[in-house]
């Protein structure tokens, strides 16, 4: 069918023979003079290759008798690594993208029997080498394998955006983790859930076809258990009974539903009385932690949009709300990983000077 990658092999060693002479006589002189090797499906020893990198995914693509712009054929070649024509144009841009070959470009046509070929680094950047990176650092890593990596976002940097030039954990990812020796890797790195620019913490990533199908559905089932801890405004009265508490205030007109709990109590001339506590959503909606504990007249110190006007903001060490704990299934051994951090150092900047007359923690009987 037309725009189909190509699955038929001949078994005719005549047929083979004789496609293989129309390629040679059709190719440029170049191809025959650096030893390329043509076959029905797939081109050998390109010379355009880069040093440090490999073929990623080869394939030779059939769209009827009209060319296509390249990164049309692209998108349409590999929907899942280009589900846009601006991410098929920004390969094609970079140069990773091999057309019988050679270095295709976004101007070019390409007709039917090309073999197009996604070129990919062999093994990842050294730090600080990766694009857009200019004094930056990788990100810091908690957990890594073939499959799936668990990495530390800072606070501050979003987890993606289209922004030229800004720094964001989506660009990171790259030249951070090392290239999946899974035998369906992803083009590149993707993480399969969101943190608020502001908010830091753990952050899963898939680095393979399988994982990230059973990452997605793994967070779709809530099979994920995921952790946060928060220092919020005024000190929180003890709870009767379990320490465990739930809010379920709609955010946005959806359900949401978050179990929380005081780890700590502290007081200070600076920031007056704060409470350290625990809180595991169960739902995912946007920026429900944060709306969830405003709505208990508790905002998260630090949150510019729902701190409430009648009270003096704390904005100098940014948002104090990180995700420290992550318990899911490993997307292909099915065992469960648990992964913890401690609170970042902003954290301690707020509440070390409440140590003084910090108040026991709850249930500490």
């Amino acid at each position: 069918m037309p725009g189909l990658i190509s699955t038929h092999r001949p078994t005719s060693s005549a047929v083979l023979n004789s496609l293989a002479k129309l390629l040679v006589m059709c190719a440029p002189p170049c191809a025959v003079a650096n030893g390329w090797k043509f076959g029905v499906h797939r081109v050998q020893g390109t010379g355009a290759l880069p040093s440090g990198y490999r073929v990623a995914a080869r394939a030779e693509v059939r769209i009827g008798d009209t060319p296509l712009a390249l990164p049309a054929l692209v998108q349409r070649t590999w929907p899942d690594h280009f589900p846009s024509s601006s991410a098929a144009k920004r390969a094609c841009r970079r140069s990773l993208v091999l057309v019988n070959g050679e270095i295709g470009a976004c101007g070019n046509h390409v007709g039917s029997n090309a073999v197009l070929e996604l070129i990919a680094r062999a093994s990842a950047p050294a730090p600080g080498q990766g694009r857009r990176s200019t004094g930056s650092v990788p990100l810091r890593i908690v957990y890594e394998d073939d499959d799936m990596a668990v990495v530390y976002k800072p606070a501050g940097i979003p987890v993606a955006g289209s922004q030229e030039g800004r720094l964001n954990v989506r660009t990171m990812l790259a030249y951070s983790l090392q290239p999946s020796q899974n035998a369906e890797p992803l083009w590149r790195p993707q993480h399969v859930h969101r943190l608020d620019a502001p908010t830091s913490g753990l952050l899963v990533v898939a680095k393979s076809r399988p994982a990230i199908s059973a990452l997605h559905e793994a967070f779709a089932q809530r099979q994920v258990r995921k952790t946060y801890r928060a220092v919020v405004a005024g000190q929180i009265a003890p709870h009767e009974g379990t320490d465990l508490r739930v809010v379920e205030t709609p955010v946005s007109g959806q359900s949401a539903r978050t179990e929380w709990r005081v780890v700590r109590r502290f007081a200070s001339a600076s920031y007056g009385e704060l409470s350290l506590v625990e809180l595991h959503p169960h739902t995912g909606r946007t920026h429900q932690l944060r709306r969830h504990m405003a709505s208990l007249g508790h905002p998260i110190v630090g949150d510019d949009k729902y701190w409430p006007r009648h009270m003096p903001e704390h904005t100098e060490h940014g948002l104090c709300l990180s995700a420290v704990g992550l318990a899911l299934p490993h997307p292909l051994t099915g065992k469960v990983l648990s992964l913890s951090v401690d609170e970042p150092a902003s954290f301690r900047k707020v509440c070390q000077p409440q140590m003084s007359t910090q108040s026991e923690p709850e249930n500490a009987s």
